[in-house]
């Protein structure tokens, strides 16, 4: 019941601190959490980024979250302002939280997770349609705001690496051009 004292907790110690809970499972039949770990320290909260632009769910014995999932965060309002907001350049979802993790971590802040704190989850399922997103995504909306982001933060590692992957190769050929869009 008070799974958010763990974050006004470690946002008051540092207001430059992102943190993540422990994400579980929400049954949408009885709205109940399902997939709790046992003790402490495992579920979901960190990812790591790939040179496609994608992330990738990890778990290791440090408090720190490489790049977090998205949405499920706490952040001082002080902090977030100072580090720009999200981008309003981006549009729909995707690629949000891998600049706003970017962004974090390369003006001076942390990310951490908060293993005692739990949210649970609804993972969209496409043959549930109590799941179905109530929302229109734009086509090439997400892989553009993944875009932005690496190119925004990786630097040269973006022509390099990340435009040769089939994903952005596909993308660029439909928005008929080379090398993407940028910030």
């Amino acid at each position: 019941a008070d799974y958010w004292v763990p974050y006004v907790k470690a946002v008051h110690e540092n207001y430059r601190r992102v943190v993540i809970p422990t994400i579980t499972n929400l049954n949408v039949d009885t709205w109940e959490e399902f997939g709790r770990p046992a003790g402490s320290g495992g579920g979901m909260s960190k990812c790591y980024l790939t040179f496609d632009a994608e992330f990738k769910w990890t778990n290791d014995d440090t408090p720190y979250v490489p790049i977090m999932s998205g949405g499920l965060l706490a952040i001082s309002r002080k902090w977030f302002f100072e580090i720009g907001g999200y981008d309003s350049s981006m549009k729909g979802w995707g690629g949000e939280n891998l600049d706003q993790s970017l962004r974090i971590w390369t003006c001076g802040g942390e990310i951490v997770a908060a293993p005692e704190s739990y949210v649970a989850h609804m993972w969209r399922v496409g043959s549930d349609p109590k799941t179905k997103a109530r929302y229109k995504v734009g086509a090439g909306d997400a892989i553009k705001n993944r875009a932005r982001a690496v190119k925004a933060h990786l630097g040269p590692w973006y022509e390099k690496k990340t435009l040769t992957f089939p994903s952005f190769k596909e993308w660029q050929e439909w928005r008929g051009e080379e090398g993407g869009t940028g910030r």
